[in-house]
């Protein structure tokens, strides 16, 4: 399987039906752990949902990877996906939204990782000025994973998310170019 980009033991690859269909790519969707703070993931899907979902995708708009992990005797685990999306080459722009659905997988550092193989994507492939991301107050992962890649936390949006009966504060960070090429030299 060739890799896009590979960092240790990372590597992505464009998303494609393959993915879909031999990884648990659907089960994660599905995985009240997975999506506790995803918006996708309020309500069931089957997989007629997921394959719509796939279908639908703006291949214009958005740029969308499987992670994979290397083990031990070279075998590949699809373990999440990463996404530039809502590219806007007008404001150059792209928003980066990831899922790592193989809980085992977590705390690793390979979301930190793949997130830093689409920052430089986003910068030096596509020329872009800024990305951006957001997440729920208590997504500690998600927030490691910004501080981590030197994205600046620009606001808060207050309860913007409501899960069951309480709402939570939703978190918003970006990082721009000119810091991005400044931090790496």
């Amino acid at each position: 399987m060739e890799m896009q980009y590979k960092m240790g033991k990372v590597g992505l690859k464009p998303f494609d039906k393959e993915d879909l269909i031999h990884s648990n790519y659907k089960n994660w969707l599905n995985n009240i752990n997975v999506n506790k703070y995803m918006y996708r993931g309020k309500f069931p899907l089957t997989d007629n949902n997921i394959q719509d979902i796939f279908d639908s995708i703006d291949r214009k708009e958005k740029i969308e990877w499987a992670i994979y992990y290397l083990e031990e005797k070279n075998i590949c685990v699809h373990v999440g996906n990463i996404s530039l999306e809502n590219i806007d080459f007008i404001n150059s722009s792209a928003e980066i939204i990831i899922v790592l659905g193989e809980v085992d997988f977590w705390g690793k550092g390979i979301g930190t990782i793949a997130w830093e193989m689409a920052i430089r994507h986003g910068f030096k492939k596509l020329k872009l000025h800024r990305l951006y991301a957001g997440t729920h107050e208590y997504n500690e992962g998600a927030i490691k994973i910004f501080n981590k890649n030197n994205m600046i936390c620009e606001g808060v949006k207050r309860e913007a998310y409501k899960d069951v009966n309480k709402y939570s504060d939703t978190i918003h960070y970006s990082i721009l170019s000119t810091n991005y090429f400044k931090d790496s030299k």
